[in-house]
């Protein structure tokens, strides 16, 4: 079973090739962006750090609330008679409505929020490629994992509980109570 991460990378490229980008289906879910002028324009989907919400210790059974950073990142070539940075403005356009369309990404996620834009100009060869990359906060719920199936476990049998009312009772005092499963 793939982790959360991989199945959202997914959903967030199959998201932007049906938003009919100016990529096209030239959208992949890793970080290796196609330099090919034949292939461009074309979107990377990628994920950086993560963070786990302090609360989350809090759920029983342990349910992590997560936030990822996910990229998309962009290339485009200038076009004959055209301006890169436009181009490249249009892609990132079109990304923006294609995320902010399903920001639940397909049901894989929470939420997610633009958090921030980088845009450059890349002077290669004859020609000059715009490079975008568009980071979202993605929050995302997972069960922490179990363990294996094959860990030895000890059977549940015994609780034993203390209880003090604070300064008012002597720790002698403490009230004191075993209980056992009894086996059905």
């Amino acid at each position: 079973m793939p982790h959360e991460r991989q199945v959202i990378r997914v959903a967030v490229r199959d998201l932007l090739i049906a938003a009919a980008t100016a990529a096209g289906a030239n959208v992949h879910a890793t970080r290796k962006i196609p330099r090919r002028m034949s292939e461009l324009p074309a979107l990377a989907v990628y994920t950086l750090e993560e963070s786990v919400d302090d609360d989350s210790v809090l759920s029983a059974p342990r349910e992590l609330t997560r936030r990822v950073s996910l990229v998309i990142e962009g290339l485009v070539a200038q076009a004959a008679g055209t301006s890169v940075d436009d181009d490249l403005d249009a892609l990132a356009l079109q990304v923006e409505e294609a995320m902010h369309a399903d920001p639940y990404l397909g049901g894989t996620a929470g939420e997610s929020v633009l958090s921030g834009t980088e845009l450059d100009v890349v002077e290669e060869s004859d020609r000059l490629l715009g490079w975008c990359a568009l980071t979202y906060d993605v929050t995302y719920r997972t069960f922490a994992p179990r363990p294996l199936a094959d860990a030895a476990m000890d059977d549940f049998e015994t609780v034993a509980a203390t209880h003090n009312l604070g300064n008012a009772v002597h720790v002698d005092d403490d009230a004191e109570d075993l209980f056992t499963v009894e086996a059905p």
